[in-house]
């Protein structure tokens, strides 16, 4: 459910001011799951359990943290592209006010 809402939220991120903050958030959550996901993986690579379940669930574990990073980095360029746009929008705002 969190890679559809972060897909299906952002579909006018390079139109819509202010969504760089809602995709920041997002980041900071994917990079959290993902960090996680990580240090578990390499915790049971080092214990290893992760040999002992097969092929499949190495697999698995594998395209998991893939998807992970992908979304990551997909929210990282929302941030930037859409803050960029958002500080272009205020400069030209001050400037008809000014």
């Amino acid at each position: 459910m969190f890679l559809g809402a972060c897909g299906g939220v952002f579909q006018k991120f390079r139109s819509e001011r202010g969504l760089w903050m809602l995709s920041a958030l997002f980041a900071a959550m994917t990079g959290v799951i993902l960090a996680c996901f990580v240090l578990g993986t390499c915790g049971d690579i080092a214990r290893h359990h992760i040999f002992d379940d097969g092929l499949s669930l190495q697999i698995e574990v594998a395209l998991a943290m893939l998807v992970f990073f992908y979304q990551f980095l997909f929210l990282l360029k929302i941030t930037r592209q859409n803050w960029a746009i958002s500080k272009r929008g205020r400069r030209t705002e001050l400037r008809i006010i000014a």
